[in-house]
């Protein structure tokens, strides 16, 4: 098989490539845990591992499967990989070896494997012009470094890219009410981390209803709830905007 897949891309806006969602389709004799997947910008200053050491024990045979940041959960470990099924980025091991040439070396941005992800692909990738060739290095580790070879061999895959609004486009809205669903009025609703140098502090409406905007798609920002006559269940939240959010509600307690 040839080492690598290549990806042109020519019509996104550059400031508003957010994320990619990566796809990968492979017929293969080596085990998923040997399985190594490397993605590089067209630049090449962007590397990213997107699975190493996860998937388990058994042969991967006509299996596909994509790599998303929005997936509920990382690739198992110790395995199997479902068809069909949307994986984070995963590599249960930390400091990858080097990919032999012609990928680049090393060090790349690894996601971790449990918890909040390391590296995704909008950290790594979110921000930058997107136009160009991708590159998708995939090696089975355990023979030792090599491409894949022999019977295995990959079948596909392709770079998906998820546009966003450019800077300040995005908001976040909601609403706070009591148990019974009664709205609370003048509940304070504060948003504050992420690329802002101060909060931005909402107060709700007769009905409850709040919205936030001035915010940047990519960002990951807290959003906190209070108010003088009421305690909420979960008074603060964390969120990571890809585009504006509605139904963002908090509930005070009984």
């Amino acid at each position: 098989m040839k080492f690598r897949s290549a990806v042109s891309t020519s019509t996104c806006r550059p400031e508003w490539i957010l994320a990619a969602c990566a796809a990968a389709g492979l017929a293969a004799e080596s085990l998923g845990d040997d399985i190594d997947i490397l993605l590089v910008s067209p630049d090449g200053t962007r590397k990213m591992v997107i699975m190493s050491y996860a998937g388990g024990s058994q042969p991967l045979s006509n299996v596909s499967f994509r790599f998303a940041d929005t997936a509920a959960g990382f690739v198992p470990d110790p395995g199997p990989i479902t068809e069909g099924a949307v994986y984070k980025p995963t590599n249960c091991v930390a400091s990858v070896s080097d990919f032999p040439a012609p990928a680049p070396a090393g060090p790349y941005s690894e996601p971790g494997c449990s918890g909040s992800p390391a590296a995704t692909f909008a950290s790594v990738f979110g921000g930058m012009d997107p136009n160009g060739i991708w590159k998708v290095y995939i090696r089975d580790h355990s023979t030792p470094l090599s491409p894949l070879s022999g019977s295995g061999y990959l079948f596909g895959a392709g770079i998906r890219f998820i546009l966003a609004p450019t800077a300040g486009e995005v908001a976040v809205a909601g609403r706070v009410m009591t148990a019974d669903g009664t709205g609370i009025r003048n509940a304070r609703v504060t948003v504050s981390g992420g690329d802002l140098a101060q909060p931005l502090t909402a107060v709700t409406g007769a009905f409850g209803n709040y919205r936030v905007e001035g915010l940047t798609a990519g960002e990951t920002y807290v959003v906190t709830v209070a108010s003088k006559s009421y305690v909420f269940e979960t008074p603060s939240r964390i969120v990571t905007l890809g585009d504006s959010v509605a139904g963002l509600d908090f509930t005070a307690r009984p």
